[in-house]
């Protein structure tokens, strides 16, 4: 099980997550801790072929510990709401998976409590936004599907951008913010430093030029971003003022932390 810090800090005091983290933990959450909206993918599957997909363990399970050791409260959230699905390839459990046996990964996988929640998100439509300190876009290859043109996940990075909160995300995740438009008509990513899913890492994970809807990196670039990508698989995090990137999987951890450590500013 994971420790009983994360438990108690999941789930805000305003969403319906809020009463299963208090009855399955010691003591409820602080009441001033500064809330964080994790934002997962509903694709389980690519719509043109039967490869599964779904959010990537360790882009949940690693900021979620981050969070949660912090003091944050976290919520879960999807475009449709309700059921996400991990990857079956990051599963650290598969012995054909690229999981890496990450400890942090299967202590999630085993917390029925966090589980649970992940099969009952929050409809990203639907939710109070201004009850958020941050966003957090998580990544996965179904992220590249649903997040780039859904016009609720564009409004809630718009929302929480303009009103001076965290806007972050990892690897795929990013697809979220390659379209969002500030009010002012500018994209978001316009003129910020950035990083997600490089091309050459592209290239190396087989998914060919034609298997995803978009490129990270061309997307960015297209938008205007200054976008920079550390070496294949090794952590890399970017951070412009309230604006996190993380470049893939690897880099999970340390974008959350800056994304705690943007919160104590």
């Amino acid at each position: 099980m994971l420790s009983a810090s994360l438990v108690a800090c999941a789930g805000s005091p305003t969403g319906p997550a809020a009463s299963a983290a208090s009855a399955t933990s010691a003591s409820a959450p602080v009441s001033n801790a500064k809330s964080v909206l994790i934002v997962v993918t509903n694709i389980d599957k690519y719509p043109t072929s039967d490869r599964r997909t779904g959010y990537w363990v360790a882009e949940v399970a690693q900021p979620a510990k981050v969070f949660a050791d912090a003091g944050l409260r976290f919520d879960f959230a999807s475009p449709k709401g309700g059921a996400t699905t991990a990857d079956p390839d990051s599963d650290p459990r598969n012995p054909k998976g690229h999981g890496g046996g990450d400890a942090v990964s299967l202590a999630f996988l085993a917390d029925a409590t966090m589980q649970k929640r992940l099969g009952e998100t929050l409809k990203l439509r639907d939710v109070n936004l201004g009850a958020y300190d941050a966003i957090f876009f998580a990544g996965g290859t179904g992220a590249a599907f649903d997040f780039a043109h859904d016009a609720d996940v564009q409004q809630a990075a718009r929302t929480l951008y303009e009103g001076g909160k965290v806007v972050a995300s990892v690897c795929h995740g990013t697809a979220a913010l390659v379209d969002v438009k500030l009010s002012n008509g500018s994209f978001l990513v316009a003129g910020k430093n950035v990083t997600g899913f490089s091309n050459r890492e592209e290239d190396m994970a087989g998914n060919i030029k034609g298997t995803l809807p978009l490129s990270i990196e061309d997307e960015l670039r297209s938008r205007g971003a200054t976008y920079s990508a550390g070496a294949p698989w090794q952590s890399n995090a970017v951070r412009d003022g309230k604006l996190i990137t993380g470049q893939q999987p690897q880099s999970a951890r340390a974008m959350a932390e800056q994304l705690v450590a943007a919160l104590e500013k």
